[in-house]
């Protein structure tokens, strides 16, 4: 199989399990909002926010960094060295930044009396298992078998979504608040499952085991700290405003936000799969110059346009019935009322998606071009600029303020990363196909809009038939239109990486 058909491959793989996935945290959604109240949904959302924060220290760009340094020497025992240490410094992160989460939990004063610390310590399991299991996947997304991965992953979604059916159905149906914990502890239970099939999966191709190479630690940390700090502060402008929300609105607009930003962390993971997918053979390209540089920035660039923009298109038109199936009543918008829902956040945020997608792409060339240190300040930059915004915005319009932030701040962070490459290694895009694509999807959206009235009649069957139809009819487009071809995805000089 080429390198080209492996790096598809190997992206479709997990987005179809992440696609798998979304079905399943579909159901796992619409099973909590009905359960618990806007409030409680607002505190169970905010407990894994909160985690989120201190997980990315944890993270510390290690699985991007550390699938960067096996592909610099085809050499078992340079991969094994890589991956120990690896596999230690996680663990050891993990702890720390797990341990201080709970500690800081229980000192602020806006969640005593509110199941959050309690919670918070329970789905710090779910954390530590889940950090661990991406620890141990590096193996599996060098050699481009996240088959495994995905295989796990499912798995430990449905135990997941298995308990917390049982709690709501039979073990606590009328009791939310005792049920609440319960529901946490779920997270934790599938991520053992997962944890475990991936670690079986990752020995077919090396031992997993830690590594104590005190010298290569000080290298691993030193590499990935631009880039793990860069990361850390890109997570912070993303999820910092739930809990800014959680504090300055309470837990109402928390809920009405991160329903919608359920949907966008599934739709988000485009990018983040691709790229990684892509990053050992775009390091590896970049050494043969300017003309191969060229062509796979233009691979990413179309390739992440012919995802982004359909998804823009169709789920800003069906927005409403998008969080009517993923939620209830009570958290889309009334209009008789006055009452402005989770439907109304989606819209801002798939603006604020399109971006993060490019974002993704130029993100990851910096990673290639070893220049993770300008990540840091992009991202730095990114954070106060979000955070000031945020204070301004959240006080006088809640979550529809958020959402603004997000969108400036993503936009932010593309226009600095794609200058910051322009300056270091320009680069040339051919717009051909992107127009194409944007036509492509005005004509879905076309489809969509006429549609949805029709196909709303038989209820949420009916819109997800629509959306089947709609993406058919884009592909179809994009075929006719020559931009759906070999030669359009096929990496340049395959013989040579």
């Amino acid at each position: 199989m080429s390198k080209s058909k492996e790096i598809i491959s190997n992206t479709f793989v997990q987005v179809f399990g992440r696609a798998t996935l979304a079905l399943m945290s579909v159901v796992t959604l619409k099973l909590l909002t009905h359960y618990l109240s806007v409030e409680g949904y607002g505190n169970y959302g905010s407990i894994y926010e909160y985690l989120a924060l201190f997980s990315i220290f944890a993270d510390y760009g290690l699985f991007t960094i550390g699938v960067r340094e096996m592909s610099e020497k085809d050499d078992k025992d340079h991969i094994q060295k890589v991956y120990s240490n690896l596999l230690t410094l996680r663990l050891i992160l993990i702890l720390i930044s797990m341990g201080l989460a709970i500690l800081i939990a229980y000192l602020i004063p806006q969640y005593r009396n509110t199941p959050i610390p309690a919670g918070v310590v329970l789905a710090s399991a779910f954390v530590m298992l889940t950090l661990m299991q991406g620890g141990v996947s590096t193996i599996l997304q060098y050699n481009l078998k996240m088959f495994w991965v995905t295989v796990a992953n499912i798995s430990g979604k449905i135990l997941t979504l298995g308990v917390i059916a049982v709690t709501i159905y039979f073990i606590y149906p009328q009791n939310p608040d005792k049920g609440f914990n319960i529901l946490i502890i779920a997270g934790a239970i599938g991520a053992l499952l997962t944890f475990m099939i991936t670690f079986f999966a990752a020995l077919k191709y090396t031992q997993v085991r830690l590594g104590f190479d005190f010298t290569y630690w000080k290298h691993l940390m030193k590499r990935a700290a631009p880039y793990g700090i860069a990361i850390a502060l890109s997570t912070i402008y993303f999820k910092f405003n739930i809990t800014m929300l959680r504090v300055m609105k309470g837990e109402t607009d928390a809920g009405l936000y991160l329903v919608p930003m359920r949907i966008l962390e599934v739709l988000n993971v485009v990018p983040l799969y691709f790229m990684n997918s892509i990053l050992p053979t775009m390091t590896k390209m970049i050494k043969h110059g300017q003309k191969e540089f060229n062509r796979v920035m233009q691979y990413c660039f179309d390739f992440l346009s012919m995802f982004g923009i359909p998804i823009l298109i169709g789920g800003y038109l069906l927005a409403y019935p998008l969080i009517s199936i993923v939620s209830s009543p009570k958290f889309l918008t009334n209009l008789k009322t006055g009452f402005l829902g989770s439907d109304i956040a989606f819209q801002y945020l798939l603006m604020a998606m399109i971006f993060a997608y490019f974002t993704g792409w130029l993100t990851f060339t910096l990673v290639a071009l070893e220049k993770q240190i300008k990540l840091l300040w992009i991202n730095l930059a990114s954070v106060i600029f979000n955070i000031v915004l945020n204070l301004i915005v959240i006080p006088v319009y809640g979550f529809r303020g958020a959402t603004l932030a997000s969108i400036l701040t993503e936009a932010l962070v593309m226009i600095l990363a794609f200058v910051m490459i322009l300056k270091i290694k320009p680069f040339k895009i051919n717009f051909g196909n992107f127009w194409k694509i944007i036509f492509a999807g005005i004509l879905m959206g076309l489809v969509v809009y006429f549609g949805e009235n029709t196909f709303g009649k038989f209820g949420n069957i009916g819109i997800m038939a629509l959306i089947t139809f709609a993406g058919g009819i884009y592909g179809v487009i994009l075929y006719m239109l020559k931009v759906l071809r070999k030669e359009t995805f096929r990496l340049p000089a395959e013989k040579n990486i």
